[in-house]
């Protein structure tokens, strides 16, 4: 059962349609990155014994060097995935310190 937060949601874009879409854009992103994962675990097991049984899987703890891979591999698909969220504010923010507000307003409009 999915639980859910007390007191009124926060919406940290303007737009409270943008927070709806960033939410479904992450929990899709979430189950991607758990099926990789999973995916991984398949391959390392198929390297190491040729053939496996979901037993196997879902027996498996990767080391510490397929964790640091792992966590590699999340962050550099976060970064891409939400890479116009982050970017975005700092080029503007960069704009707007070097040129006019008419010219920011006419840039972003």
């Amino acid at each position: 059962m999915l639980k859910r937060a007390r007191g009124a949601r926060p919406y940290y874009f303007e737009n409270p349609d943008i927070d709806r879409l960033m939410t479904i854009v992450m929990s899709v992103l979430e189950e991607v990155s758990v099926t990789r994962e999973r995916l991984d675990t398949i391959e390392r097991l198929l390297d190491a014994k040729g053939t496996i049984s979901r037993a196997d899987i879902d027996a498996y703890l990767p080391g510490e060097l397929s964790d640091e891979e792992r966590e590699a591999k999340r962050q550099q698909m976060l970064a891409r995935v939400l890479r116009i969220v982050i970017e975005e504010p700092k080029i503007l923010a960069e704009k707007a310190a070097g040129g006019s507000y008419d010219e920011l307003v006419r840039e972003v409009s």
